[in-house]
């Protein structure tokens, strides 16, 4: 079970002489006599799922900047028939925070403090008062702003449930016997008396000096393009609100952590800067970040050719894809396309340059001249110099290799592509072949032209363009692939007349 006991309404700070080196006491104090009718003093049930339990006082510094180390007042616990020992937390709260059912606060505390174990003592008025001090260890002791009020929260953890109908908890400021109720805030079962009367408690900090933040951003780096940047900042002299901000020199900028990371876009040389800001001051320090220029990568995609089973020169456009990607993506790029016969063209580019890659698409168009193997270099180049390069070979055929592969397309086909005959039909078609060959090796281009649209195409045209009765090869799909190979032939050969 956890009980809060909330010190939280705004009063009049005094501070004394210092009491030790390094040390103020803050004594905050509220007098009835002077209650001034905004002053919320109530008194709500300690059960955990009803509410909290009081409603307060608040405190602040009115004489500069102080690092909360410490709070103390007295306390005494008790509870009926059985005793039991609470572990005791104090907590710092701004006290502008959202305060809700019964007055807890709905926002997280500034600052906690070390455990303090109190014995829950049975016959509440017979239980001694204990005066609790309340530390708050490095790293908890916040830096409290001058002239801004603050509430301190007390939460009892307590080693068993306590009965809401058999527990009672006093604050109070001295060892003062409980009936004296001006000096105690107190709840037990079916009552309640709440009322103050000069009722103190002390706050005890170090007065922070007001200088800037020494801040050291860390080392200069290294890097490529797109690799993730890891900072590791740091800083002496903390101080009230501090507050981290990055500036990555390209742009962009953090806040709230001393170790974010990065990725660059571009190549260059970045000043990194780290600003670290609090009532102290202004502190600044600055780190290089040199980020290496990454090549794009290029792929040749596809080269599209109108005819599946060979390329011819002059009558065939090849169409020529490739792409890139860098991790660059802030950088531009080119492409040129290499066709490896002399013509070397820009092609046609649309990239894309959005973290975390530049990617894009490339495309070029080509017709050989004459047959051949080429080499096809696809180039892509940054806006930096960096280069990336991708091959391919693409090989040209003559009117003779050509023939060759229609007539072996012919003979590979099933018994079912041909009308009657397979085996006849398809040595009268190799024979056809063999003749027009003959004619290609004597450069009788117009015979060959007659004899492959005559002799050939036209027994295997009938559901393309010609007359069925004339077919000899009757499947429509092996009709349309050597009327399209025939019609690129002999368009290759009209251009050699």
């Amino acid at each position: 079970m956890v009980i809060f006991i909330i010190l939280t309404t705004v009063f009049l700070v005094h501070v004394p002489p210092v009491t030790a080196a390094g040390e103020i006491k803050l004594v905050d104090s509220y007098s009835q006599t002077n209650q001034s009718a905004d002053i919320d003093i109530q008194a709500v049930h300690p059960d955990p799922t009803g509410a909290t339990s009081v409603v307060g006082q608040s405190f602040m510094s009115t004489s500069g900047d102080y690092k909360l180390t410490s709070v103390k007042f007295y306390l005494k616990m008790g509870k009926w028939w059985s005793p039991a020992v609470g572990n005791l937390q104090a907590q710092l709260y701004a006290h502008t925070g959202t305060f809700g059912s019964g007055g807890k606060p709905t926002d997280g505390p500034l600052a906690v403090s070390n455990l303090v174990s109190m014995a829950v003592l049975v016959f509440p008025y017979a239980n001694p008062w204990v005066l609790c001090e309340f530390t708050f260890p490095t790293g908890q002791q916040y830096g409290l702003v001058n002239n801004v009020p603050y509430g301190i929260v007390v939460i009892v953890h307590d080693a068993t449930r306590i009965d809401r109908n058999n527990y009672y908890i006093e604050v109070g400021i001295d060892n003062t016997s409980p009936t004296h109720q001006g000096n105690t805030l107190r709840y037990w079962s079916g009552w309640s008396g709440i009322s103050y009367q000069d009722t103190i408690f002390y706050v005890y900090g170090e007065k922070i000096e007001l200088t800037p933040p020494s801040v050291n951003a860390g080392l200069d780096q290294v890097v490529n393009e797109g690799d993730t940047v890891n900072f590791s900042g740091s800083y002496t002299n903390p101080g009230i609100g501090d507050t981290i901000a990055w500036d990555f020199g390209d742009g962009t900028t953090a806040s709230g952590t001393l170790t974010p990371a990065h990725v660059y876009g571009d190549n260059g040389v970045y000043t990194v800067t780290l600003t670290v800001t609090n009532v102290g001051g202004v502190g600044t320090n600055s780190l290089t970040v040199t980020v290496n220029n990454i090549s794009p990568t290029a792929t040749i995609n596809s080269i599209s050719q109108p005819n599946p089973q060979f390329i011819l020169p002059t009558v065939h456009t090849l169409t020529c894809t490739g792409s890139f990607t860098n991790p660059g993506w802030l950088d531009t790029h080119t492409a040129t396309w290499d066709f490896g016969d002399g013509t070397v063209v820009f092609g046609t580019l649309s990239e894309e340059n959005i973290k975390p890659d530049a990617t894009g698409i490339t495309t070029a168009q080509h017709v050989y001249s004459k047959p051949g193997t080429y080499v096809v270099t696809l180039t892509i180049t940054d806006d930096d110099g960096g280069v990336g390069t991708y091959t391919t070979q693409v090989k040209v055929i003559g009117a003779k290799e050509s023939n060759a592969i229609i007539n072996k397309y012919i003979q590979s086909l099933p018994n079912e592509a041909f009308k009657n005959n397979p085996t006849q039909l398809r040595k009268a078609f190799n024979n056809m072949f063999a003749a027009i060959n003959q004619m290609l090796d004597n450069e009788e281009y117009r015979g060959a032209i007659e004899d492959l649209r005559n002799n050939i195409r036209a027994k295997a045209d009938g559901f393309v363009d010609g007359n069925p009765k004339n077919d000899w090869i009757i499947d429509p799909t092996a009709q349309k692939e050597i009327c399209m190979s025939i019609d690129d032939l002999t368009a290759y050969l009209e251009t050699l007349l």
